[in-house]
């Protein structure tokens, strides 16, 4: 019981962390929502169908789990946004060691995104 209890409430605090992951681009959206996907696959079958079911994981994890690729324009528009909001940081924040922590944290991401992370082939409407 304890551990379910335990379970559960891991599985929600990932599931919370996943959708503010959405906005911030600190926060993994896909890692955190399939951490939450196995949280509850090993505490609670209502919960876990529920999390399948939402927009949030239809969205951000659904094709990833699937094919473990992303597409190349989803790719484009995650690094877009990063740039943007993490580049607003960057040129707010005064303090050097935190934007040469900002800037590595930028090259980090878009070389794993774009070399570690396969590209998905765009789908064909009509296959011969």
């Amino acid at each position: 019981m304890v551990k379910r209890i335990l379970l559960l409430s891991i599985g929600f605090l990932s599931f919370g962390a996943g959708v503010i992951g959405i906005y911030v681009p600190l926060l993994p959206t896909t890692p955190l929502i399939l951490f939450a996907l196995f949280c509850f696959s090993k505490s609670s079958d209502r919960f876990h169908q529920w999390l399948v079911n939402t927009n949030v994981y239809k969205k951000y994890v659904k094709e990833f789990q699937e094919t473990r690729a992303v597409s190349f324009a989803n790719k484009i528009k995650i690094l877009l946004f990063l740039y943007v909001s993490v580049g607003i940081s960057i040129y707010f924040i005064d303090y050097r060691f935190i934007r040469l922590g900002l800037v590595g944290m930028l090259i980090l991401q878009t070389y794993v995104l774009l070399f570690k992370v396969k590209t998905r082939k765009p789908k064909k409407e009509h296959e011969s």
